[in-house]
C-alpha cells in the first residue's frame, strides 16, 4: 500500500471548466454555486484527511442533482479531470488499485460520497483512482457509528510502516494455500493502525488476499523449481530474503505480497515442496479445497 500523489493544480478551475461545459440552465447554477463550492473546498483541504466533522453543504434538491451532474455528465472538462489524476501517479500506482493492492484501477472513488456530498463531486482530492470491486464495496458508507472513518485516504492519511500488523500462514495440507490475519498488538494504540484495521475489514481484504494468494504462490514455486539443480535450499532461502527486503522496499510492508513472501520465508516445507514438484501441479484440481 501506498499514498497517491495529489494533484496540485486548483480544484475550482476544474469546476469552473466543468460548469461551463454544460448546456443551459445548469450552467448558470453551477456557477452561482461557484462561492460556496470554493469554500467548500477550502475547508475540504484545510482538515483532510480528519474529515469527519465536515459538514454537508446545504443545498437545495435542485442543486444537489446539478452538482451530480458535474461528474455524472460526460464533458471534456470532466475527462481533464480524470486524465490530471492519472498522469500524476507513477507507473507502479497506476497498475494496482491501492485500497487493495490486488485489482487494476478502472474507475473512481468518492472517498468522501457524493450522494451525501454532492459538493466534492468533482474535487480532485475527493477522487481516487481505484478498482471496481472497491469502489462497489464501499459503497457511501465512510463512518462508523461511532464516527470514526473506515478508509484511508489514500492522498492524505500517511501510510505509517513502523509496524507490519499484516501476516499470513501456508496450509501444507494439499496445494499450498495462504490464510492472511492482522496481528495488531500495541499498534492500536497509535492513530494508523486502527483506520488500516478498520480498512482492511471493511473491504474483507483478508480474504480477496487469501483468493489471489495461489497465482503469486505458484510464481515462487516456479522460481524455486527453476533452481533446484545448482542450488540448495539454504540458498534458496538467502535469494528470498533479499526478495522480500526489495518488496518492501516497492510495496511497503502492509503489502499482501510482502506478508506471503515472508510466510513462504517462515514455511521450509514449502520450499521443499516447490524444490521437488513440477510447477504443472498447480493446474490440476485443488479437490481438498474445492
Amino acid at each position: 500500500m501506498r499514498n497517491l500523489k495529489p494533484c496540485t493544480a486548483p480544484s475550482l478551475q476544474h469546476f469552473s471548466a466543468i460548469a461551463a461545459a454544460k448546456d443551459p440552465p445548469r450552467d448558470g447554477q453551477l456557477r452561482a454555486l461557484q462561492p460556496r463550492i470554493g469554500g467548500a473546498y477550502g475547508s475540504y483541504d484545510r482538515v483532510c484527511p480528519a474529515l469527519e466533522s465536515l459538514a454537508p453543504l446545504q443545498v437545495t434538491p435542485e442543486e444537489r442533482q446539478v452538482l451530480l451532474h458535474c461528474y455524472e455528465g460526460e464533458t471534456i472538462p470532466l475527462s481533464l479531470l480524470k486524465d490530471a489524476i492519472w498522469s500524476n501517479q507513477t507507473d507502479l500506482l497506476k497498475a494496482t488499485c491501492q485500497y487493495c493492492c490486488v485489482s487494476p484501477p478502472e474507475t473512481y472513488d468518492h472517498y468522501l460520497p457524493k450522494k451525501k456530498y454532492p459538493e466534492f463531486s468533482v474535487h480532485l482530492r475527493n477522487l481516487i483512482p481505484c478498482c471496481a470491486d472497491c469502489n462497489r464495496d464501499r459503497g457511501d458508507r465512510w463512518k462508523n457509528a461511532q464516527g470514526e472513518r473506515l478508509y484511508i485516504h489514500l492522498y492524505d492519511d500517511p501510510v505509517e510502516e513502523d509496524r507490519e500488523v499484516l501476516f499470513a500462514e501456508l496450509d501444507m495440507s494439499h496445494l499450498p494455500r495462504a490464510i492472511f490475519r492482522l496481528e495488531m498488538g500495541q499498534a492500536r494504540s497509535q492513530l494508523f493502525y486502527p483506520l488500516l484495521e478498520r480498512h482492511i475489514t471493511e473491504l474483507k481484504l483478508l480474504a480477496k488476499y487469501a483468493r489471489v494468494a495461489p497465482g503469486r504462490l505458484s510464481e515462487h514455486h516456479l522460481s524455486i523449481y527453476a533452481h533446484r539443480k545448482w542450488l540448495k535450499q539454504a540458498k534458496i532461502t538467502e535469494i528470498l530474503k533479499d526478495q522480500l527486503s526489495q518488496e518492501k522496499e516497492l510495496y511497503g510492508v502492509h503489502h499482501w505480497k510482502v506478508a506471503l513472501l515472508r510466510a513462504v520465508i517462515q514455511t521450509p516445507q514449502f520450499v521443499d515442496w516447490a524444490l521437488n514438484t513440477p510447477p504443472s501441479v498447480w493446474e490440476e484440481k485443488d479437490e481438498a479445497h474445492a
